[in-house]
């Protein structure tokens, strides 16, 4: 099977869904992981206090994708949700912010739209390959994302050392740009179509 994919054509597919998990996962688990550290290094008092109140707003963010994936589709979610997750992001890396609340916000919101567009992980992979090639698409696919995932919680720390925590948001403002810009390069629409016609490769 993991020859067939490539052979019958479904590489775009396994780099899409590659790639966009990566990108939305790689940040987020790196973020969530140290998000207290971070908290504090801008400044703000209650680091626990306010990741508790930025993960309950992420909660919201999954309530908001499932609401919308099959109004606005799949395509308009995976794409918003970058553009917004950028927005905050690149907002953290260079704005001077004095203000607890900015701050806390400005994660709440990172975490919000990436969760509003983390149902999609599980939504076009299942969609983009046939039956038969659907395990193995939807294997590749997770495993590049706990990859990434991986990766990006090790090397955190260090990159905050080194670079600190606005030129470690600055990193994962770059990761989640490539996730935008394939996004809107390679994902489709399949939101009124079948299995068969969605991971139909004629």
């Amino acid at each position: 099977n993991l020859v067939e994919i490539f052979k019958r054509g479904y590489t775009v597919p396994v780099v899409f869904c590659s790639v966009f998990w990566i990108c939305q996962v790689a940040p987020a688990f790196a973020v969530r992981s140290f998000q207290p550290q971070m908290l504090s290094a801008f400044g703000v008092g209650s680091t626990y206090g306010a990741s508790a109140l930025i993960t309950t707003i992420a909660v919201a963010g999954i309530g908001l994708g499932l609401v919308v994936v099959n109004r606005i589709g799949r395509r308009s979610l995976l794409i918003s949700s970058f553009v917004c997750i950028n927005v905050s992001l690149i907002a953290l890396a260079v704005l001077p912010l004095h203000w607890a609340f900015a701050v806390v916000a400005l994660f709440a919101a990172f975490q919000f739209f990436e969760a509003a567009g983390s149902g999609l992980q599980f939504v076009y992979p299942s969609e983009l390959f046939p039956t038969d090639l659907r395990a193995t698409g939807v294997g590749i696919a997770t495993a590049m994302s706990r990859v990434g995932s991986a990766t990006s919680t090790f090397l955190l720390p260090i990159a905050a050392e080194d670079l600190g925590v606005r030129g470690t948001l600055g990193v994962a403002v770059a990761i989640t740009l490539v996730g935008l810009v394939v996004s809107y390069f390679l994902a489709p629409e399949t939101k009124d179509l079948g299995l068969a016609e969605a991971s139909s490769r004629s």
